[in-house]
C-alpha cells in the first residue's frame, strides 16, 4: 500500500480526512506524518449521531520512488465513535453481528440490572419454590459477583436475531426472557461454582 492508498483507507473509515503533515524530516528513507480525521457514528443506546476529531500518525517508506510503502504507526485505525450494535436483517448471520452484540456496553449493564433483580426475586419466593434451594444458591452467587452470569447471557442473546437487528434499541423484555432461559438451566444444573 502506497501512501495515496493508506489516505484512500482512511477515508473509508473517516467523514473527513485532513492533510498530511510531516512530523519530522525523514530517516532512512522512512517520513513519519501525522493527519487530523473527523469519525462519525452513532451512539449504542439511542443511535444519536456522534463525532470525534483525533490524530492518525503513519510512516512512508521511500516516498515518490517505485517502491514507496505507506503503513499506520502502530495499529490499524479504527472509527471508535459508531458504537451502534444494531445490523441489517441480511447481515444477522455474519459472525460479525454475533460480537457485536455480545459485546454491546449497554446490553451487558442491563443484564447486569436484570441479574441483580432476578437474585432479588429468587430471595423473597418461598422456600416451596421448585428446586429454590438451587435458586438461591444462585441468586447468592449473582449478588456475590454478577459479572460472572454476564458472558454466559450475553452469549445466548448474541443468538437472537431480533436483538441484532435492533442492538441496544431491543427492550428489557427481549433481554429478560434470554436471560431467564440460562438462570432456569444455571439453578437446575447448579453452575455456580
Amino acid at each position: 500500500m502506497n501512501k495515496a492508498a493508506l489516505l484512500a483507507d482512511m477515508a473509508t473509515l473517516y467523514k473527513v480526512v485532513g492533510i498530511p503533515e510531516v512530523l519530522e524530516p525523514p530517516v532512512l528513507g522512512v517520513t513519519p506524518y501525522i493527519v487530523n480525521v473527523m469519525e462519525v457514528g452513532f451512539s449504542e443506546g439511542s443511535k444519536k449521531p456522534t463525532a470525534y476529531r483525533k490524530n492518525i500518525q503513519f510512516y512512508v517508506y521511500n516516498e515518490g520512488l517505485g517502491d514507496e510503502s505507506a503503513y499506520y504507526a502502530r495499529t490499524e485505525p479504527k472509527n471508535d465513535s459508531n458504537t451502534d450494535v444494531s445490523c441489517a436483517l441480511a447481515d444477522v448471520g455474519l459472525f460479525s453481528s454475533y460480537e457485536k452484540i455480545y459485546n454491546s456496553t449497554d446490553i451487558r449493564k442491563r443484564i447486569v440490572g436484570w441479574l441483580i433483580k432476578a437474585a432479588a426475586t429468587v430471595m423473597d419466593e418461598a422456600g416451596t419454590v421448585g428446586n429454590h434451594s438451587m435458586r438461591l444458591k444462585w441468586a447468592y452467587d449473582v449478588v456475590k459477583d454478577p459479572s460472572k452470569y454476564v458472558n454466559i447471557c450475553m452469549t445466548l442473546i448474541s443468538q437472537s436475531d431480533d436483538v441484532k437487528v435492533l442492538g441496544a434499541a431491543c427492550s428489557d423484555s427481549d433481554l429478560a426472557w434470554l436471560g431467564y432461559m440460562i438462570t432456569q438451566i444455571a439453578t437446575v444444573y447448579g453452575f455456580t461454582n
